[in-house]
């Protein structure tokens, strides 16, 4: 008689720490409203998530389009990484407009 071994089993349906999943918020998003589970966190200057949705479905989601708070950004600190020093701007459009009146100046 050959002995059995008792294999591991993989239960599907085991419940995941509410940590692993996010719910998107993003209004356009088709799945507004719906938790997926974090497959994988992408981190970055545009951090994605990759979920699993209800349905099976795996997508791909901007961090900002969700609930999700653990990579560090938040739409006010991406704000801030965008945000344009008009101090600084200032003296780009001085040199700009510098830089055209010498190239116009020597056309006839």
């Amino acid at each position: 008689m050959k002995q059995q071994f008792h294999e591991p089993s993989h239960d599907a349906s085991q419940t995941y720490d509410s940590e692993n999943y996010t719910t998107i918020t993003f209004d356009g998003s088709p799945f507004c409203g719906q938790r997926g589970r974090i497959l994988k966190r992408i981190a970055g200057s545009h951090p994605e998530l990759h979920l699993e949705m209800p349905t099976g479905e795996k997508i791909k989601v901007d961090v900002l389009w969700t609930n999700y708070q653990r990579l560090g950004l938040t739409r006010s600190t991406q704000a801030d990484r965008h945000r344009i020093d008009l101090a600084q701007a200032e003296v780009i459009i001085q040199f700009l407009e510098y830089l055209w009146s010498k190239l116009t100046e020597d056309r006839p």
